[in-house]
């Protein structure tokens, strides 16, 4: 049995689906399957993320020299170079991200992060929106397997595609060990030579957007800073793809200078520091089809505010607090709870170094092979 796996965005893609093919690269293959793997490569230049990964046994690395983009142009909207052609007949394909390559192959995996240009593209621009949800259903006919990254995505495939409930199947992804407890003093002096943070402070990682609801979540600030964070500064970590002009004028109106932070996009070590130095996290996004920040804190035994709706309950459980992310008074009083209430702190504390053990990589990867080798029996 063949598996071909599109390993692209284990160099170019953003951070959850990295991660993912990442760990599938380099997990396949270590749990006694009786599986040929081929990992497909189309690169041009370096990537920020480090080498491609080598070939082992019964693990051949592909590698097309050709710009990502460029090769997809090609691959699915002309009909050129079907994967296939470079890897070798594919019993399982999977890609992940937004090139849906072609490749023949009896049994064609996508993994869906998340179906936000479904279920609410009012989240996104419109131009993202379309491409993404017509890339989708242009390789729907191929498409023969969805792997959706929570219960929650899972239905919104099967909702907004009207794909076979028995053809969607729900795989959490893991979060990488890195994410430990660290000494709070030394985290926040080892950034304080290249970042303005200062003690005591809330953290946000993730996109500065407004389907993370940035807005939202500088405007609860605002009113906390008022009561219990009267001391904190807000730390706003993560890479700004949309320009929002609503998150401007909501700092701008919050009129609290260096109190909030926007600390850009930060990786590696640097993220556990942020996290290990603050006194709280906070997660109110509007949607997630899975998210990974939320548990990385937990890991690193900081407690956690996040959002009511969407995927995060299914992926907090009862480890953090909820709140309302269209009630920016309801963000506040929960961080404020969080803030005051020394015994609920120890308590989220406890409750998050278990829950996020739940998630890990070896767990995640393991169901997919699973799920390869079931397809590939089936199909045989």
């Amino acid at each position: 049995m063949r598996v071909v796996i599109d390993g692209t965005d284990c160099l170019y893609g953003e951070r959850a689906i990295r991660r993912h093919v990442a760990n599938i690269v380099r997990l396949v293959g270590t749990f006694g399957e009786d599986i040929d793997y081929r990992v497909f490569l189309t690169r041009f230049r370096a990537s920020p993320y480090g080498a491609p990964p080598p070939s082992r046994p019964r693990v051949a690395v592909k590698t097309v020299w050709c710009p990502p983009r460029i090769f997809h142009a090609l691959n699915s909207r002309c009909g050129l170079f079907s994967v296939d052609r470079f890897t070798g007949a594919a019993d399982v394909f999977h890609a992940s991200g937004v090139g849906l390559p072609r490749c023949r192959a009896r049994e064609y995996i996508y993994t869906a992060a998340g179906f936000v240009v479904f279920a609410r593209p009012d989240l996104v621009p419109s131009a993202y929106a379309a491409r993404l949800a017509g890339a989708i259903r242009h390789a729907l006919p191929h498409i023969t397997h969805f792997l959706a990254v929570s219960e929650t995505t899972r239905k919104e495939v099967i909702e907004a595609l009207q794909f076979p409930p028995e053809k969607v199947s729900a795989i959490p992804l893991g979060i990488d060990p890195e994410f430990r407890p660290l000494c709070p003093e030394d985290s926040a002096r080892a950034l304080g030579a290249r970042v303005r943070i200062r003690r005591p402070y809330v953290l946000y990682l993730g996109g500065i957007d407004k389907r993370k609801n940035t807005a939202g979540l500088v405007r609860a600030f605002a009113l906390a800073a008022r009561t219990a964070l009267a001391r904190h500064q807000l730390v706003l970590v993560g890479p700004t793809y949309w320009i929002d002009r609503e998150i401007k004028d909501a700092i701008a109106a919050a009129d609290l200078g260096d109190r909030i932070l926007l600390a850009g996009p930060h990786a590696g070590e640097d993220l556990v520091r942020f996290y290990a130095a603050a006194d709280l996290f906070v997660f109110p996004t509007f949607y997630e089809g899975w998210t990974s920040p939320p548990l990385e804190a937990m890991a690193c035994g900081i407690p956690v505010v996040a959002s009511n709706a969407s995927s995060v309950p299914e992926t907090v459980g009862d480890a953090a607090v909820l709140v309302d992310p269209n009630d920016p008074a309801d963000i506040a009083r929960g961080m404020c709870r969080v803030v005051e209430d020394a015994a609920l702190r120890e308590s989220l504390r406890a409750k998050g170094f278990a829950r996020a053990a739940m998630f890990t990589w070896e767990r995640a990867i393991r169901s997919t092979v699973d799920l390869y080798l079931r397809l590939g029996a089936a199909a045989g």
